[in-house]
């Protein structure tokens, strides 16, 4: 599969320059988000290269779980060319260099602010295109003849839930005929319906997608995520997410490889630990829930396209990359794309037929290729090896080595266990117990305060000027009914306290807006709040007063939530609900949504938000 260990831990991004610096620079932190394409998609038929940019892009910080009714979808019609017949001067016939396959993309209308991003499986003599808007802000269906290339709309503009700029687009995919899947920000929608479903995934770490895969497996729809394998259910007009199995929290989610004679779906992980190797595979059977580890010196390629009955992946050749189509059956179907050294991006494909349609993306384009395999003959898929692994036993001696480090390299002090109080407050926590959980808990602490500069919480302490004191626990709760019932975590700048949930729990952006808790009581007790929060309160709208109190509900209004399509964040002065709090809480947010992935999440776009970023950064490097 050619996955490199470290190229594919989600890096975090080094947040000394942002703390130092001044976190980002804000009239320009669309292109510090941005991942340029570097390279142009051009016709494959015509013995052309296709270059594009592979990697993929990251998200924000996982949403909440949130559904809407046919009556809540908004779609609205406009006017779309739609060809009677194929345009003959610009679908590209096969050549000798490249058989069997032929470009389609003159069969496709101009939507006007659109561009299509990819196709999907509709039925025998059909396939699904989908385009994007321009703006980030809706996608359109529609459905092409492939016997003739007439086009039929299925679905017009329809907004989409979380809209966002064109500095980290939307992925799309479908996982059937009539359900269209928003990987980037985890939202199903469902053609038919109207309907749009948010499911409630585990996402320990930050991964590029919210979610990596949709399909359907046995008429049922299933979701992978970093966090594990889902099936969404739907009872009358709701649907719900059940968790199927969970993926060990310190094995980095890097892809799903494929679903294995229609029953069991592989997912490459990577250990953390350098002990192991640098990928292992996990195979899970949703319907019986087995499982086993296993590795494999094979490399199959980057898989593109998993469903029930085949998936698509592509591998490097001598002379270009190889398009492999892997049936059900156990036999794979080779296209040989020459591509000058370069590596294309297949974003999407479809199984109608007897041919293979699939879209290639880049430079701001997609076009539509269709692969006749008729005269292809099929090859028996080769068996892979594979080896079963078992996950190591973590002990007591790499729970000390590893706290040990983390003392030494950040000038902290970890307490676990019995170590700790399990009362501070008015919060109770529950001690974490299993080794596991405890060890990988410390290997994401590592990296997350790693995003910091050097030396940065050495100069954190107490009001008694002691180290900071992290404590893992397994959960929190109020006993008082006081602040947050169940937080994930909470500190206390006067006594140098963060506690944290673990394993499962860990959460980088809320670890982080803790983090900014116990930077505020520092800018406090240095004399800069009363400076800082006079010119900070100046940002906020004219009517608005924060609502001081833990337990009064707050709305999203001023908020990207509430942010309409078509604008571009111009009425989003909080980065949620919650940090309508107060100042304090405002400020925390500011800074755990920020540090929440590896891209910058949009509305920070908003001309408020930067104007609120450069008083909270330059008050932490004055003070």
């Amino acid at each position: 599969m050619g996955h490199n260990k470290r190229s594919h831990l989600f890096r975090a991004r080094t947040v000394g320059l942002i703390l130092m610096a001044g976190l980002i620079a804000l009239s320009g932190c669309t292109a510090a988000s941005q991942k340029q394409e570097s390279s142009t998609s051009q016709n494959i038929s015509s013995q052309e290269s296709i270059g594009t940019d592979t990697t993929e892009q990251t998200t924000p910080e996982q949403p909440t779980s949130k559904q809407t009714t046919p009556e809540q979808t908004t779609s609205e019609k406009s006017e779309t060319p739609t060809p009677e017949k194929p345009d003959e001067s610009s679908v590209t016939e096969p050549s000798e260099a490249v058989p069997f396959l032929t470009n389609l993309s003159g069969w496709l209308p101009q939507r006007e602010g659109m561009t299509l991003s990819v196709c999907g499986a509709a039925d025998g003599n059909h396939i699904l295109l989908l385009y994007a808007s321009d703006d980030g802000r809706s996608f359109a269906v529609d459905r092409l003849n492939t016997n003739n290339g007439k086009i039929e709309v299925v679905t017009e503009n329809t907004s989409l839930y979380r809209p966002r700029s064109t500095t980290t687009p939307h992925r799309f995919d479908f996982a059937d005929a009539d359900t269209v899947v928003d990987k980037t920000d985890g939202v199903i929608y469902f053609l038919q319906s109207g309907q749009h479903y948010q499911p409630d995934l585990e996402t320990p770490f930050e991964a590029p997608e919210i979610i990596a895969q949709c399909f359907k497996m046995k008429d049922r729809l299933f979701c992978v995520s970093s966090g594990g394998i889902y099936e969404i259910k739907k009872h009358d007009d709701l649907y719900i997410t059940q968790m199927i199995t969970r993926t060990e929290p310190d094995y980095r989610f890097l892809s799903v490889e494929r679903i294995d004679n229609g029953r069991s779906v592989i997912i490459g992980l990577a250990p953390e630990r350098d002990s192991e190797p640098e990928v292992i595979y996990y195979s899970t059977n949703p319907f019986e829930y087995e499982y086993k580890y296993f590795t494999s010196e094979d490399a199959p390629g980057q898989t593109c396209c998993i469903n029930e009955d085949y998936y698509v992946t592509l591998s490097k050749g001598d002379d270009g990359s190889i398009l492999n189509l892997h049936k059900g059956d156990g036999t794979v179907c080779r296209l040989d794309l020459p591509d000058n050294d370069e590596s294309i991006n297949v974003s999407g494909t479809a199984l109608s037929g007897s041919s293979l349609y699939f879209t290639v993306s880049g430079a701001g384009k997609t076009e539509l290729y269709r692969w006749d395999l008729s005269s292809v003959q099929p090859q028996v898929t080769p068996t892979r090896s594979e080896s079963e692994y078992s996950l190591p036993k973590i002990s007591d001696e790499d729970i000390e080595t590893m706290r040990t480090a983390l003392q030494d390299e950040f000038g902290v002090v970890i307490k676990l266990r019995e170590e700790m109080e399990m009362t501070h407050f008015y919060y109770l926590s529950e001690p974490l117990q299993d080794d596991q959980l405890i060890y990988s808990t410390m290997l994401s602490l590592r990296n997350l305060l790693r995003m910091y500069p050097d030396g940065f919480f050495k100069q954190m302490s107490s009001d008694k000027g002691e180290p900071i004191h992290i404590e893992l626990v397994e959960g929190i709760r109020s006993t008082t009914g006081e602040g947050v019932g169940s937080p994930r975590a909470y500190a206390s700048g006067q006594y140098g306290l963060l506690v944290i949930c673990s394993g499962y729990n860990f959460t980088k952006s809320v670890i982080s807006h803790e983090i900014y808790h116990l930077i505020y009581h520092k800018i406090e007790l240095s004399g800069g709040i009363k400076e800082l929060t006079e010119d900070f309160y100046s940002t906020n709208p004219d009517d608005f007063e924060y609502a001081n109190n833990y337990n009064n509900a707050v709305t999203d209004e001023y908020t990207a939530l509430s942010n309409n399509p078509g604008e571009h964040f111009e009425n989003v002065y909080f980065v949620s609900d919650y940090g309508k709090q107060n100042e304090n809480e405002e400020m925390a947010e500011f800074m755990g949504n920020l540090l929440s992935g590896d891209i910058i999440p949009d509305y920070y776009e908003s001309v408020h938000l930067q104007e609120k970023g450069s008083y909270i950064f330059g008050i932490i490097r004055k003070y």
